[in-house]
């Protein structure tokens, strides 16, 4: 069970990727988005004011039964799709270890079972790095979607930086940095083309595998260099503003 008001913050984060899934209506019937979409504004709204790690168990316990209604009323769609990895992912949140271990295995048979050819499986395979290895391995390779395949390699590739970065001592660190580069590498290979939200997977696994080295970007260092493009579409670098105040916002959507 949660417990501390620290992870609030960080879960309130999550909110919009969890949300986003049914932005597009394409394969969904319009009732099922009109369900979709409205159930959102209320969940919206009931998060507004929360401040506490109480609140927001109170709001997500109050919509627990609605998105569970949506799921089994619109199983099939993409509308229950999303309704179903809401309630594995948000609706979990309140339980003891062992139930929500049970609740999320139950909500992936559900989901492989009605969804196992679904280019919807691609949202499963960015968000659980975890997965059963039979289930991964059948998204990566078993999958007829390059979205499906393309996600679960790209998941695989981040899992491995979470365990270079926070697995401690146990973790076989060359064994990893091998399989995070060959998965990238194989996105860079297989997939480079393949859409990823504003960017594609291989432009995404290139820019990984060319990160800087932490020693590089230890304070009163110079900058490295920073390719990308303005809000207008513009080409554009870092030292373009060699003597110039330039404030980087860099964000992310975990």
């Amino acid at each position: 069970m949660i417990r501390t008001a620290a992870l609030l913050p960080a879960l309130l984060l999550m909110l919009p990727v969890l949300m986003t899934g049914c932005s597009n209506a394409e394969g969904m019937d319009s009732e099922a988005m009109e369900a979709w979409e409205t159930l959102k504004v209320d969940f919206d709204a009931g998060m507004e004011n929360v401040e506490d790690m109480e609140q927001y168990t109170e709001v997500i316990n109050t919509f627990n039964p609605r998105y569970e209604a949506l799921a089994e009323e619109y199983w099939g769609t993409e509308a229950g799709f999303d309704a179903r990895m809401w309630l594995m992912q948000m609706g979990t949140m309140d339980m003891e270890d062992a139930e929500r271990e049970a609740a999320t295995s139950e909500g992936l048979d559900a989901l492989f079972t009605e969804y196992r050819r679904s280019e919807h499986l691609s949202k499963l395979a960015m968000y659980y790095d975890d997965l059963p290895t039979e289930r991964q391995d059948w998204l990566r390779e078993g999958s007829p979607h390059a979205s499906v395949r393309a996600a679960t390699i790209y998941s695989l590739a981040r899992f491995a930086d979470g365990q270079l970065s926070y697995g401690g001592d146990e973790v076989d660190r060359d064994d990893m940095m091998a399989q995070r580069r060959s998965n990238l590498e194989l996105l860079v290979s297989d997939y480079h083309d393949t859409p990823l939200r504003d960017s594609t997977y291989g432009v995404k696994a290139e820019l990984m595998l060319s990160a800087h080295d932490p020693s590089v970007l230890a304070i009163g260092k110079k900058a490295p260099e920073i390719l990308g493009t303005d809000v207008d579409g513009n080409e554009m670098k870092l030292s373009d503003y060699l003597g110039k105040v330039l404030v980087i916002d860099f964000w992310g959507d975990w």
